[in-house]
């Protein structure tokens, strides 16, 4: 049985690794060569071997001389391997394998200790990323609450300027109700103060005559002067008449009663509101009514209506240049 030794144990790269006890290959050298010498009584040309490299190979190789050749293997993983090699003579006895145990070292990106230090830079990237995120959403959050406080304080001051304004804004139309109400009370004075003018001069030239007639003929005027005293008379009622139409219609107009549920004749209305508007018509503009035969009434409040219809009559009067004509209809419908 021929006796196998290692000759040389070798990397392509040039490292000699056969005086090596711990046989230890990087990475980098993976490609490795082997020489063996044989020690043996019989001639070599008799004798066979055969070799494998566990881990690498499952099946032996034959080869006829080993000791005049060299065995390579190239780009080996890294992990742990055994060669074995083993001879006989002729027809003989394997020998015992010859065994060599050696390592190709992992890359050290592979190693345990990279990759656990790897996982626990991931770890401190991932929580410093957190970290970050924590407190840029603090930071944001902080932000927003500011931004919030601001625009809540804005919003309220607006609402304070926009309450003020209301309050303004109010006032200004109750003054410019009231000065509505005066400008159109002033209209109405020198409408009315005309239209009771005419009224009085009538009472006022009868009174004239029958004190004339009462200096001149005594008591016996009334006997004497019987039709002369019913004219003066009527045209003494037709003036308080006057009077009293236009009071009464006026009183209707400046009524201060907030009822919103009274009964009113619109007709009724319409005629007062044109007797304390005659002075601005007469002479120039002609009105036809066109009422409804029926009795029109609605529900309201009677002072504003009389406001609503004397600010469009007058209205319609300024409206017209030079002579023209208002017609003012009624119609009572379901």
């Amino acid at each position: 049985v021929p006796v196998i030794e290692l000759k040389k144990f070798s990397t392509l790269a040039g490292t000699d690794l056969t005086k090596r006890n711990e046989k230890s290959i990087e990475y980098n050298e993976n490609s490795i060569e082997l020489k063996f010498r044989t020690i043996s009584f019989f001639n070599e040309q008799e004798m066979s071997f055969q070799y494998k490299l566990s881990g690498f190979e499952e099946n032996w190789n034959e080869a006829s001389d080993i000791s005049t050749s060299c065995i390579r293997y190239t780009n080996l993983d890294p992990g742990q391997y055994q060669f074995l090699v083993k001879g006989r003579v002729e027809f003989g006895a394997w020998s015992e394998p010859y065994s060599l145990n050696f390592e190709i070292q992992k890359p050290f990106y592979q190693t345990a200790w990279f990759i656990i230090l790897i996982i626990v830079l991931l770890i401190a990237v991932a929580y410093s990323i957190y970290r970050i995120r924590v407190l840029f959403l603090i930071k944001q959050r902080e932000t927003l609450r500011k931004l919030v406080t601001r625009r809540t304080e804005e919003i309220d001051m607006q609402n304070r300027s926009l309450k003020e304004a209301y309050r303004d804004l109010e006032q200004a139309h109750i003054k410019l109700v009231q000065t509505e109400k005066m400008a159109a009370l002033g209209v109405l004075t020198a409408g009315v103060a005309h239209e009771i003018n005419n009224p009085l001069n009538y009472i006022k030239a009868g009174s004239e005559i029958v004190k004339q007639l009462t200096e001149e003929k005594g008591s016996s005027v009334v006997i004497e002067d019987k039709d002369t005293f019913k004219t003066v008379l009527s045209g003494i009622d037709l003036g308080v008449q006057k009077i009293l139409n236009i009071t009464r219609s006026l009183g209707s107009f400046s009524s201060t009663s907030d009822k919103i549920n009274n009964t009113i004749h619109i007709n009724k209305v319409l005629d007062d509101t044109l007797i304390i508007l005659e002075h601005e018509l007469r002479g120039r503009i002609k009105v036809i009514k066109e009422y409804d035969s029926q009795s029109v009434y609605v529900v309201g409040n009677e002072g504003k209506l009389y406001q609503v219809f004397s600010n469009l009559v007058v209205n319609s009067i300024h409206a017209i240049e030079g002579d023209g004509t208002i017609t003012i209809s009624t119609v009572e419908s379901n």
